[in-house]
């Protein structure tokens, strides 16, 4: 049974009511049964005979449940009062009775004054279709009533959810719990008499609680007719009240009040008060009783037949409770708020929508009872809530009150509570988070032509630097993050000279103290610098699948699928790209360098501008200083390398550029300078926040700190942790905590909130564009990729088998690390019989032919790319099975070169050279030597001879070719063994590109955890 948009519905009441049926009827109904309705003919309305469909209601309300957006308005309707009807089941409204043609039948009943209303609104909905049903035995057509078709479905759906196996022992009668239907027996209808003579009739008694004055509460009697239900009466005056109102109340009125009125005070025991006066018209209430009423007490009596009702204005609502922050007296006269200021967190109580003031908060911390008058009004007093807000206070870090402004919550004690940012903070973050503003201009000195999304780039560089806050540019390798950096220096550099820091005069932290404070320069209130960036794409939340994406990720405005390793905070991209050579030289702005003074000897203590530190893996050094004489000539570039670097005579302007192992050795030298910026490039390299890296590049002191990384994720989210906490400290909270309250949830139980959550707060200081985005992949040529699956020789095949049988009986007899250890062990030592059996057995100078199926599909696949005249690069994670195949490559006469870590920066940029002059055809590189870094764009052809565990150092290692300035299609072959642990996972690894690209898990270590039972299903030999 299926709903479309054309399926109309009517409901055909029968006796019993459980034997109802359902008509479904329209176009796209096949029918079968030909039934009578009134339907539209020309201007009138007419009988029309109609094929349709007829489904029990016993078969029809299960899909009625839940019937989705496409049903037609009938079905709809039909949906909402099924729903209705279940709910008053749910609630106990529910009544038995005899069936006119005297069968035992269940009913809803009794409704009250809400009750009726819905009964009412559900009427009303009811399209014509769905209620054009004419009543039988009559010449003139008329129609069933909509309110008592709905009355009709209601009673039948409670005539089949009652009869369970627990009927009978509510019910007076067999016939009351049989499923097929029954003649009420004399029994049973003595039993039904009974009822029916203790059930009031006519009325329904009111219970309405007011405010006698601004100490006392009284609980006033009334009645409500159940024949007129605007007809109220208070029970005061019904002792004395006219005949004439009386009669239309109903018979022995004041008896059904004194009936209800017991089986009130049974329900709710303060009721009985009443029943000792001799008319009972009111009763006092203490506050603890109104309170129950408010709660409890009222579901109580109204299961009993009592409506509790409430005087209009007595209440004031709910008091609420949200966290907020003041700016802390220590940090009021700091010279920027920057991230070391501290806020004094407060709570901060509302009512009705208003901020209480102190003397109000004051007063109902006092209070002895657990109502309190205020505003004219009574309010409840929640003690545990006040028990909260007498606590102790605490400081918030001004990254913790940022990350809580954009999220709107806030963690207290281990629980969130929403946060309520003062005006100037939430002013700020909806800035950042928002991103209007125009874009900078291209600054003087910058010898390129900025594509738009670059441009783009450095306007959100230039704001959030501007602020005194971090950024991470994370964008894709390829796509230009050098020439943004140095495009960001420069125009600081300009800002400098002219004393222009965003808006009036003023430093870049004092910006965003100016918006925290809600004041700039004079009091006046001070927002943003106009360069703000073009608007980067929103972030989406998705699954943990593509968590990683889903957090460095936004959606683009237009709804495109979001995803934490694409766009955290940045704009669709615009189009145009670049790489480590990023963007194309501008002749029109050529000249020699520029004069700029120099200060004293000795490491200078600069003012606002301040010179740049650039930190970089070694084999980066060389880049960047190329990059700076090409794009910005006119800037004073230092090497602080080697064994003579010192940083003396260090211009303002001045660019320094450093190694990470320099920054572990010499970081007090550092430390001695007002670094205006400092870059983290390839800032992946200080994932691990644990590392001597890491914990050495917290200690330089900076204005502004930029990370630029095209893997912000790798393995787990504490890596994004390690980067977001160096260039905004404080704002993902403490380590330990964020490892319990957001990692672990996202990794482990793909907490979608909590994904969600933390992608609101690293949104606004990630800028994320990939190669895929519309405005930038029509640059890039065509990118294919090919699995090459290759079988085992009969060599391979017995080691393989052998290391697997092994290795195996030596797992199971382990435990905990041990095990681990061994699992790792299993796993490199079939990565490598897969390679090449010389490879494992460790024969440096054994033969290669013959041995390795590999090795023959790679020699294939080389023979047709030379064959072609291309060039390609070859990817292998271990050095060992790169000089295997340096030396199968001379010993057939093919020039090529071995990239490895122990290439030295000149030997290395020397390969790179001859490579891209078209020397070398082949260019042999080890995955984490070669991976990054690098611009190949000579390559058309890139083999990667083995798998990494994790797809986005692969994909990093391709776009060495596949990058910005490659003009030919790029085709990418992975060579996998077929039938063994490489085919496997293969399969694990595509999954793994929607994450991070990717949070399964870091490296093996997800393979270390599996059972006996599945890891040897994972390495074990064969396919299927």
């Amino acid at each position: 049974m299926e709903f479309s948009a054309d399926t109309q519905a009517t409901y055909l009441p029968a006796d019993p009511p459980r034997d109802g049926v359902l008509a479904l009827w329209g176009e796209d109904v096949a029918g079968g049964t030909t039934i009578e309705l009134v339907l539209p003919r020309g201007a009138k309305f007419a009988r029309t005979k109609v094929e349709a469909e007829l489904v029990p209601l016993e078969r029809a309300l299960p899909r009625l449940l839940s019937v989705g957006e496409q049903a037609s308005p009938a079905v709809a309707a039909w949906s909402a009062a099924v729903n209705a009807g279940v709910n008053l089941v749910a609630r106990g409204r529910l009544r038995p009775a005899a069936s006119p043609g005297g069968a035992a039948a269940w009913r809803i009943g009794p409704l009250d004054a809400a009750d009726e209303e819905l009964l009412r609104g559900l009427a009303g909905a009811l399209p014509p279709e769905a209620y054009a049903l004419p009543l039988t035995g009559l010449k003139r057509i008329r129609l069933h009533s909509p309110d008592s078709l709905v009355r009709a479905l209601w009673d039948a759906t409670a005539d089949l959810l009652v009869r369970s196996p627990a009927a009978p022992v509510g019910a007076g009668d067999p016939a009351f719990a049989a499923r097929e239907p029954a003649l009420l027996g004399p029994d049973g209808a003595a039993w039904l008499a009974e009822l029916e003579a203790r059930e009031p009739r006519g009325i329904q008694v009111l219970l309405r609680v007011e405010g006698l004055d601004d100490e006392t509460f009284a609980g006033v009697l009334a009645v409500r007719s159940m024949a007129e239900p605007s007809l109220v009466v208070e029970a005061a005056t019904l002792w004395d009240a006219p005949d004439a109102v009386l009669n239309r109340l109903g018979d022995q009125v004041e008896t059904q009040l004194l009936l209800g009125l017991r089986r009130g005070a049974r329900a709710w025991a303060p009721l009985g008060r009443v029943l000792t006066q001799a008319t009972p018209a009111s009763l006092a209430l203490s506050d603890d009783e109104v309170v129950d009423l408010l709660t409890d007490g009222a579901r109580d009596l109204g299961g009993a037949g009592i409506e509790v009702l409430w005087a209009k204005g007595l209440f004031a609502g709910e008091v609420k409770a949200r966290a907020s922050a003041t700016q802390a007296p220590a940090s009021v006269a700091e010279a920027e708020f920057a991230l070391r200021s501290l806020l004094e967190f407060r709570w901060q109580l509302s009512l009705g929508g208003e901020q209480l003031t102190e003397a109000e908060v004051a007063a109902l911390a006092e209070a002895k009872r657990p109502l309190v008058r205020l505003r004219g009004q009574w309010v409840r007093v929640d003690p545990q809530l006040l028990a909260r807000v007498r606590g102790r206070t605490r400081k918030l870090d001004a990254g913790e009150a940022l990350a809580a402004a954009l999220t709107g919550e806030l963690e207290v004690d281990g629980e969130r509570v929403e946060f309520a940012a003062p005006p100037a903070l939430g002013g700020l973050a909806s800035r950042i988070r928002d991103r209007a503003g125009a874009l900078v201009a291209p600054p003087p000195g910058l010898q390129a032509m900025l594509r738009p999304y670059q441009q783009a780039g450095l306007s959100w560089l230039a704001t959030m630097t501007g602020l005194g806050l971090g950024a991470c540019l994370a964008d894709d390798m390829g796509l230009g993050k050098t020439i943004q950096l140095i495009a960001l220096h420069l125009h600081r550099r300009e800002l400098a000279r002219s004393g222009e820091w965003g808006p009036g005069s003023m430093q870049p932290g004092e910006v965003a103290r100016s918006v925290v404070e809600g004041s700039g320069p004079g009091g006046a209130q001070r927002g943003l610098p106009g360069c703000l960036a073009a608007e980067p794409p929103e972030l989406g939340a998705a699954q943990l699948g593509e968590v990683a994406r889903s957090v460095v990720e936004g959606s683009e405005p237009g709804g495109a699928q979001p995803g934490l390793s694409g766009r955290l905070a940045a704009e669709p991209a615009q189009a145009g790209a670049s790489s480590r050579s990023e963007a194309e030289p501008d002749p029109a702005q050529s000249g020699g360098p520029e004069q700029v003074g120099a200060s004293k000897a000795g490491p200078p203590r600069t003012g606002a501008g301040g010179p740049t530190l650039v930190l970089c893996p070694t084999s980066l050094l060389g880049n960047w200083e190329r990059e700076f004489a090409r794009f910005a000539p006119g800037i004073p570039v230092r090497r602080f390398h080697g064994g003579r670097r010192h940083l003396g005579d260090l211009a303002p302007d001045e660019v320094v550029l450093a190694t990470y192992g320099v920054l572990r050795r010499d970081r007090e030298t550092l430390s001695e300078v007002d670094w205006g910026l400092v870059a983290a490039d390839e800032a992946q390299h200080v994932k691990n926040p644990l590392s001597a890296t890491a914990k050495e590049l917290r200690k330089i002191p900076a204005q502004a700190k930029v990370a630029l990384t095209g893997t912000p994720v790798e393995n787990r989210l504490t890596e994004l942790w390690s980067i977001v906490d160096w260039t905004t400290p404080g704002l993902l909270g403490p380590l330990d905590r964020f490892r319990r309250t957001v990692a672990r949830p996202i990794e482990r139980d793909r907490d979608k909130a909590v994904t969600e959550r933390l992608a609101a707060t690293v949104r606004p200081f990630l800028l994320r564009r990939r190669k895929t985005d519309p405005d930038i992949a029509p640059e890039l040529p065509p990118k294919t990729e090919t699995d090459r699956f290759v079988p085992l020789t009969a060599e391979q095949t017995t080691l393989y088998e052998a290391v697997v049988r092994e290795n195996l009986a030596e797992i199971r007899e382990k435990e905990g690390i041990e095990r681990r250890g061994q699992v790792l062990r299993l796993l490199t030592e079939l990565k490598q019989i897969c390679n090449h059996p010389a490879q494992f057995l460790k024969e440096p100078h054994g033969a290669l032919t013959g041995r390795s199926g590999k090795l023959a599909a790679f020699e294939e696949l080389l023979d047709v790319i030379l064959d072609e005249g291309e060039s390609v690069l070859v990817f292998s994670q271990y050095v060992q099975l790169c000089r295997l195949l340096e030396r199968r490559l001379k010993d057939r006469g093919l020039p090529t070169e071995l990239l490895s870590g122990d290439s030295s920066p000149a030997k290395r940029q020397d390969m790179v050279d001859r490579f891209q002059a078209g020397e070398i055809p082949v260019f042999l590189l080890s995955l984490k030597a070669g991976g990054v870094g690098l611009n190949l764009t000579r390559a058309t052809h890139v083999i990667h001879y083995d798998r990494w565990w994790n797809p986005a150092v692969e994909d990093q290692a391709t776009d060495r070719a596949y990058r910005i300035g490659q003009d030919r299609p790029v085709q990418v072959h992975r060579l996998i063994a077929e039938g063994t642990l490489e085919e496997r996972i293969a399969q694990v690894l595509e999954k793994k590109r929607g994450l991070a690209e990717s949070i399964v898990g870091a490296g093996e270590d997800w393979i270390t955890d599996l059972s006996d039972d599945e890891l040897a299903d994972l390495v074990r030999l064969g396919s299927g």
